[in-house]
């Protein structure tokens, strides 16, 4: 009867052992998978912070003093300086907001999509999302050209006329109410559907993906960031302002009711100007 009681036992101690082997070895792969997607979500981080502090920086520099004899026109130089002041600007004021965006494509193409090199996917969709801005800078530099061509600017490129700058304002605030702003929020409150819905696979999907969330949000800040013209794109306060109010509209829950309310405080702003 002990015989036939020990040879259950010792027929399932190998079966058991073989159980928490497997077990051991299931949670060391988490572990790994955990400190993988760590670091990869801290070089994703890493590399907006460092593009960020870049652009800040680049906004502090003194360009009028800056001295530079290349083989190239003048006319050429002063656009690209133009459009190097509105791009930094540009990603100065909405690429930190982006950050959500950005991790949920990371955590998509790591788990989801099981992407062979995640962060090197998650770095193209952020130069398609950086493209977007760039070409919005072109358009900026472009006007503001115009602008000081028409006299309208003054010495520190800013607006020189308060009805201008006042109508700017009162547009801004309206726009803050309009289907257009508003879905732009909603997308990036709830960026989970189009990360999903919308994937497409490989480097030319995700610069896609990145174009696409760059139009939402140059569809969505356009306005505000036109709004440089009347202070200059070198003037950070501005810049801090704009992509303090896009950080509070993206990040936090109450998103939606911070746009609102800056759009009326835009409005009452303009109309003061506008009837002292």
């Amino acid at each position: 009867m002990s015989q036939t009681d020990e040879s259950p036992s010792r027929t399932r101690s190998p079966s058991g052992a073989a159980c928490a082997a497997s077990l051991a070895d299931t949670a060391d792969v988490l572990r790994r998978a955990r400190r993988r997607a760590g670091t990869e979500r801290a070089i994703v981080l890493a590399a907006l912070g460092a593009l960020t502090v870049l652009c800040w920086a680049s906004l502090a520099l003194p360009f009028e003093r800056l001295n530079l004899e290349l083989p190239v026109s003048p006319k050429a130089l002063e656009y690209a300086l133009l459009w190097g002041q509105w791009n930094a600007a540009m990603l100065a004021i909405l690429l930190p907001a982006q950050v959500r965006t950005t991790l949920l494509y990371l955590r998509a193409a790591r788990y989801r999509y099981r992407v062979r090199w995640p962060y090197l996917a998650t770095m193209l969709f952020v130069c398609g999302l950086a493209f977007a801005l760039a070409t919005f800078a072109v358009v900026a530099a472009v006007v503001q050209r115009l602008l000081a061509d028409a006299g309208v600017l003054d010495r520190n490129h800013a607006i020189a006329n308060s009805t201008v700058v006042a109508l700017m304002l009162v547009s801004a605030g309206v726009y803050q109410w309009t289907p257009p702003k508003l879905a732009s929020l909603e997308h990036f409150h709830a960026p989970l559907p189009f990360v999903l819905a919308g994937w497409r696979p490989g480097a030319g999907g995700a610069l896609r993906m990145g174009l696409e969330d760059g139009v939402a949000a140059v569809r969505s800040y356009w306005l505000l960031a036109a709004l440089l013209l009347a202070t200059g794109p070198l003037h950070l306060l501005g810049v801090a302002a704009i992509s303090t109010l896009a950080l509070a509209e993206k990040l936090l829950r109450g998103g939606i009711i911070i746009a609102c309310v800056a759009g009326l405080a835009l409005v009452a702003w303009g109309s003061l100007i506008l009837f002292p």
